[in-house]
């Protein structure tokens, strides 16, 4: 009787209704067949303000060109998928190239760029031959066409966006499909094509803002807030695991999170990695694009909008050093300065 009493204490105070997707990295999704050797938590990470995993080694910045720039080659799954995204796509880049100032040179002091693969014929090439499934990783790769580690962009619906984190190089996997950017078909207006560019971030390196170790000096994460929180707390106790022991592995535990399907995996600190080293040398980032605003994976987006004490993530606000409130989070548009000096600094001009 009275673990039931704790169970209906933590539970009742919980709305139940279930509000919108927003982009997650690959830490982002309870369940998925990637390609070993490399696992989903290996895949998917956290990024800096920045956070990032390139100052741990653990992922790189993609390969040198001739020209010593740093390439991130592309493909399209098939002809629907180009033909619905590759303007926002490109828009998205374009988000990216005008925060840097232009293109790669030494003015802009990066050597980022972004290049579709073209068979042949000079024609753009696609990634599979036929059909392929997203979802179990099912199709057969454009061999001969298509290099192992390009970017595969998909549309898979039903899901928010989730991409690899950083470059994974041959020595560790040589499969194809092994980079990813997978986007609901939503992401095509012209409204939502920030997303995308929040997935670029993490296809460079980067993870969610809200993941770097030093986070809770800066923010309030409400971890029952999150949408899916009930749900998961209910298949957690139902495999007897105790109530306490349950929200606090959910809250804190990204495995844990990931198993029971929990959307707030993509909120822990350190990301899949604890302790590891993700935070940037600039401090904690406000305006990044990688920072989730405080809506994001809300039970109830309207209630949140009208009580803060209802969203998952909030801004901590300070006076003299001491808490003395909070306040609401907004959405990141475009990347910020200190993004830009991510990219300077792992993808600088030249080398």
């Amino acid at each position: 009787m009275e673990l039931f009493n704790l169970l209906f204490a933590l539970l009742s105070s919980i709305p139940s209704i279930l509000a919108l997707s927003f982009p997650s990295n690959a830490a982002d999704s309870p369940s998925f067949n990637t390609h070993d050797p490399v696992s989903i938590l290996d895949a998917y990470g956290p990024s800096p303000g920045y956070a990032d995993w390139l100052q741990s080694g653990i992922r790189e910045p993609g390969p040198l060109d001739h020209k010593k720039r740093r390439v991130v080659r592309y493909c399209f799954a098939d002809q629907e998928t180009r033909d619905k995204l590759k303007c926002a796509f490109e828009n998205a880049i374009t988000l990216w190239s005008d925060a840097l100032g232009g293109p790669s040179n030494p003015k802009t002091g990066h050597s980022l760029f972004f290049k579709e693969v073209k068979g042949p014929d000079g024609q753009h090439a696609f990634c599979f031959k036929g059909n392929y499934d997203a979802k179990k990783k099912e199709g057969a790769w454009n061999n001969g066409v298509v290099a192992p580690d390009t970017l595969v962009v998909a549309i898979v619906p039903d899901q928010p966006p989730r991409s690899t984190t950083g470059y994974i190089p041959s020595e560790e996997s040589d499969k194809p499909w092994r980079h990813f950017m997978e986007l609901p078909p939503d992401v095509q207006r012209s409204d939502r094509n920030h997303i995308i560019a929040h997935e670029i971030g993490h296809v460079l390196g980067m993870v969610h803002e809200h993941s770097r170790n030093d986070r809770d000096d800066f923010v309030e994460y409400h971890c029952s807030m999150v949408k899916g929180f009930r749900p998961a707390m209910l298949k957690a106790i139902a495999n007897n695991i105790p109530p306490e022991e349950a929200k606090r592995k959910l809250c804190e535990d990204f495995k844990f999170a990931a198993e029971y399907g929990f959307a707030g995996r993509d909120f822990i600190k350190g990301g899949n990695r604890p302790g590891l080293l993700i935070d940037g040398d600039s401090g904690f980032d406000f305006e990044s694009i990688m920072l989730y605003p405080s809506f994001a994976f809300s039970v109830d987006e309207h209630k949140c909008m009208e009580d803060r004490r209802l969203c998952p993530l909030v801004k901590i606000k300070k006076k003299d050093g001491q808490k003395v409130g909070t306040e609401f989070i907004g959405e990141n548009t475009v990347p910020s300065r200190e993004d830009c000096d991510f990219v300077r600094k792992y993808y600088p001009f030249g080398g």
